[in-house]
Formats: structure tokens, sequence, C-alpha cells
């Protein structure tokens, strides 16, 4: 797999692909350009400022602002998995053609 990829990046994209920081793996496990794909670490951190956030405001009438916070949050969430199937659809298109 990785060997076919490989030719398709230098041939028809013309792309040099450093082996060394190369792999064919699911993107929930790999680094893509920087970039990680690990939602339970995104998850967690998120939680964790949320929960320190509210705690420290909690005395304030908040409701409404921590409502529109987790629609906000949500919509994030939802556009970094829908980034992400779209990312495989693609490189999936372009292994197999």
């Amino acid at each position: 797999m990785m060997e076919s990829v490989r030719r398709f990046l230098e041939k028809e994209l013309r792309l040099k692909v450093n082996e060394r920081n190369s792999a064919v793996a699911s993107p929930m496990k790999r680094k893509l350009i920087g970039y990680s794909f690990y939602f339970e670490t995104r998850l967690k951190k998120l939680i964790e400022k949320t929960r320190g956030w509210v705690n420290y405001f909690k005395l304030a009438d908040m409701s409404n602002i921590l409502i529109d916070i987790d629609k906000w949050v949500r919509r994030r969430l939802k556009a970094c998995i829908w980034n992400t199937r779209k990312l495989n659809k693609i490189i999936d298109q372009l292994l197999l053609d």
C-alpha cells in the first residue's frame, strides 16, 4: 500500500516523499502535517478547561451563556469529525484511482 501511495505522490503530483516520516495508518492514530486527530485528547482538554471556567464563574448567572458555548463547542467538534471523514474519503479516492 505504501509503495502505491509513494508512486502516486511522486509521479502524479511530483512531490517528494520522506520515507522516514511516512507511513500508512488510520488518521486517528497518525499526525498529518503537524496536526493530530486524537479526539479523546481534545475532549479531555476541553472538559478540563470548561469545568475550570464554569467553577471559576459559578457564582454568576451564566446559564444562557453556557448554553450558547455548549452549542458552539458541539458544532466545532462535529466539524472536526466531518473534516476527518472527508479527508479519509479523499485519501481513499486517490488510492483507488
